[in-house]
């Protein structure tokens, strides 16, 4: 028998030599990997192609391809392009249409042999889906503290599909019971939109997510971490993300809104601390400091006043109100703030104010 050489890549070469043992001449396909999609984003398949004729040019080789299911993937809805050795194959599901589907593809040179390969393809259905980001994602609380509204995105592949998909809400408990589905509380509504995720266009809707715990039992002591899975369903198919919810134990509110001078410590010092001016600290503690240039080690100086916050104030409000900033207010509520948009109606803010307020209202 005459050894016969392949023609065209390197990886061809095994496709080349299981084809001459079998027998055939004439061109032929490497094996392709199974693919799948989602309907009806394209899927791509890179094909190899030889002959078992040395020096064949490969260039004359044409490809065709047929579909097992031209109800999922018609034969007009793959398309082929490329020469040579090297060609692509892109399939596009039909919209909505979902299943497995056999392609056949033919290789055949200019003395019409051929040889074929099958690939598999498997399309999935328009499902619903969570936007990016949402599964995994981490909400810092504390105990019996409403956490800042988490905007939750999701909704469904396909458009009509949209209005029915809805999103429930389960607490995977554990021995604490630290928050329990009660205290997940779940508001859909607002504007659609779209989203690209990845080659597909998804159809989403916004829900706002509150996470209010419980209080912590004798056996937690700093943190602790509970999982909430929510499923978006349209009724007949679901998708499921979970976020976590980490709640944090209250610090010790000992020496809240003061400063206990150590030794070496300036207005200057201090007030840079806490992102004030040192005139501002002064001013507040006029009464018990009457030299800005002595401070006495133990000496506890005000850093602010109470503040109760009022339905619907975002942090930046309360300070645009005292002509300070909300860094400087963050600083100022380290014990309290696990973030600064962790702020709700009730919550009693350490509030500095700016040292133009003081100097022009007088009356801090």
């Amino acid at each position: 028998m005459v050894a016969m050489q392949c023609v065209g890549l390197r990886v061809a070469l095994l496709g080349c030599l299981l084809w001459a043992a079998a027998g055939q001449a004439g061109p032929f396909i490497n094996p392709v990997p199974a693919q799948d999609t989602d309907s009806p984003v394209p899927a791509t398949f890179t094909i190899v192609v030889g002959h078992t004729t040395a020096g064949y040019n490969l260039a004359t080789v044409s490809l065709t391809a047929t579909s097992s299911n031209t109800s999922i993937v018609g034969n007009s809805d793959i398309s082929i392009s490329g020469a040579g050795s090297q060609r692509v194959i892109v399939a596009r599901a039909l919209s909505k249409e979902h299943g497995l589907v056999s392609i056949t593809i033919t290789a055949t040179d200019v003395e019409s042999r051929t040889g074929s390969r099958v690939v598999q393809l498997t399309v999935h259905p328009l499902e619903p889906r969570f936007g990016s980001g949402v599964d995994g994602t981490t909400i810092v609380t504390r105990p019996h503290t409403p956490s800042f509204p988490y905007n939750l995105v999701f909704g469904h592949g396909d458009a009509d599909k949209l209005g029915r998909t809805v999103l429930t809400a389960r607490v995977i408990q554990d021995t604490t019971n630290i928050l329990t589905d009660a205290g997940v509380a779940v508001t859909t509504g607002g504007a659609q939109f779209q989203q690209q995720q990845g080659l597909l266009t998804v159809y989403m809707k916004s829900s706002s997510v509150v996470f209010t715990p419980g209080a912590f039992p004798a056996s937690v002591a700093q943190f602790h971490i509970m999982d909430v899975e929510f499923t978006a369903s349209d009724g007949e198919r679901s998708k499921k993300a979970t976020i976590h919810v980490r709640i944090e134990a209250f610090p010790s509110l000992t020496g809240w809104c003061e400063h206990k001078v150590v030794k070496d410590d300036t207005l200057e010092t201090i007030a840079r601390t806490y992102g004030m001016h040192w005139t501002t600290l002064f001013l507040m503690n006029n009464a018990t400091v009457l030299n800005p240039k002595e401070l006495s080690p133990g000496k506890v100086l005000v850093l602010g006043k109470p503040y109760l916050v009022k339905r619907h104030e975002s942090l930046f409000d309360v300070a645009s109100k005292f002509g300070t900033t909300w860094q400087v207010l963050k600083n100022l509520n380290k014990p309290l703030l696990v973030s600064e948009s962790q702020v709700f109606e009730g919550m009693v803010l350490c509030v500095a104010p700016g040292l133009h307020f003081i100097n022009c209202r007088h009356i801090w």
